[in-house]
């Protein structure tokens, strides 16, 4: 079966921002986290981010809302990027993103933490995707 544009957008998508199953924190480390997470969260989110874990992306959360997901050639068609918005919500420790992908809108919210150097994103599931601040030039994957 061939996957439509749309198909792989929606897949890369919830690969990216919704990750893999692992293991929920103790109360007491899910309590730290969120604390820790809360003062300026949107501050520690601008900027680039790579995510290494379960999959590989390059993101940017620009100050002004705007999010930018770089795909690499061919991932979906000729698009060269996903962009959105983001906007965090309930003190901070939930972000909502919204993509339109070929006409059609795809909202995600995840529990967003910080957890040292290291952003972590928490679907309702439990399951995680890390990003770790990416400097530098945009990888030569990326870059077609």
């Amino acid at each position: 079966m061939t996957m439509t544009p749309w198909h792989r957008a929606l897949r890369l998508l919830v690969l990216a921002l919704l990750g893999f199953v692992q293991p929920m924190l103790p109360a007491h480390a899910q309590e730290a986290t969120t604390q820790a997470s809360t003062p300026d969260a949107a501050t520690a989110l601008a900027g680039w981010w790579e995510e290494y874990s379960p999959s590989s992306n390059i993101v940017q959360f620009l100050p002004d809302g705007t999010v930018r997901l770089y795909l690499k050639k061919d991932e979906i068609g000729a698009l060269r990027t996903l962009d959105g918005t983001w906007k965090l919500e309930n003190n901070q420790t939930t972000i909502e993103m919204v993509f339109t992908v070929l006409g059609r809108t795809l909202n995600r919210q995840a529990q967003i933490s910080f957890e040292g150097a290291e952003m972590v994103l928490t679907d309702s599931g439990a399951k995680k995707t890390r990003h770790r601040r990416h400097s530098g030039q945009l990888p030569a994957a990326y870059r077609w």
